[in-house]
């Protein structure tokens, strides 16, 4: 198999903070909870969206309408799901940035690459995505799956995206969320809390990352909330797409030019 080649190794953006020394509990709360889990990571992600989560990224970089060539960033990349998908679908005329500051989840995300990675067309930075230390209107894309309910700031990171994108560049996120109609709320619940997990006990035995998925998908903002921050910050054409029912949202949205 191909690695990646030493010329691309994950990096640390110069200039930007130290990734490795958290600014809140929070922010050293999640990223020792991802270097856990990293190991277990793609198993249990498979497991708690029936596998379904692969659908709804190609779904959302479906939506974002993409040219044939430039530069995508994905924001909190973790293992490189999106990535991976980013380089079968998008093809070699673009290049791929992937940005997180879990080196163990960064770690899988190479290897993981590597056999994608043998033109250096793949760079993977170990940083703070607040702080991506990338140039400014750098990026034709930016994606970021499933992960917003983990930053320290979401207007903080929406303004990086922004910054980080060209005039005219693309925005595809995605994040989980609870359906509107009451009886489909319901059984979302009874869904996290307790079917899921039983289904995730061959994976994850500890209360802790169940609790924390539980009550940051309950504690994130509504869609509405999500479209408004992203146009307050300068987005246009924001918009939110519910999938399966209301349980993931596809938000799309365009830097202005």
């Amino acid at each position: 198999m191909k690695r990646l080649p030493e010329r691309n190794p994950i990096s640390t953006p110069a200039g930007a903070p130290d990734p490795t020394l958290a600014r809140t509990r929070k922010e050293l709360f999640v990223r020792q909870l991802f270097d856990s889990l990293s190991a277990r990571y793609d198993r249990f992600n498979s497991l708690a969206s029936l596998g379904l989560h692969r659908l709804w990224r190609a779904k959302a970089l479906q939506a974002m309408d993409l040219p044939p060539r430039g530069t995508l960033v994905d924001f909190c990349c973790g293992t490189g799901d999106f990535l991976d998908l980013a380089a079968r679908r998008l093809g070699a005329n673009w290049r791929l940035v992937g940005l997180d500051f879990s080196s163990q989840m960064l770690a899988i995300a190479r290897s993981r690459l590597s056999r994608l990675g043998e033109d250096g067309r793949i760079e993977l930075r170990l940083c703070n995505v607040e702080f991506s230390g990338l140039p400014s209107d750098h990026a034709d894309a930016v994606t970021c799956g499933f992960a917003l309910r983990n930053v320290e700031s979401l207007e903080n990171t929406f303004r990086e995206m922004y910054r980080v994108l060209r005039p005219g560049g693309r925005l595809g996120l995605l994040e989980l969320s609870q359906p509107e109609h009451p009886l489909l709320r319901k059984g979302f619940w009874i869904y996290l809390n307790h079917v899921l997990p039983y289904l995730a006990r061959p994976v994850i035995r500890e209360r802790i990352p169940l609790s924390y998925l539980s009550s940051s998908v309950r504690g994130f903002r509504s869609p509405a909330e999500v479209v408004g921050m992203l146009t307050r910050v300068g987005f246009r054409e924001a918009e939110a797409r519910p999938v399966f029912l209301g349980v993931c949202q596809i938000y799309t949205a365009t830097k202005a030019v």
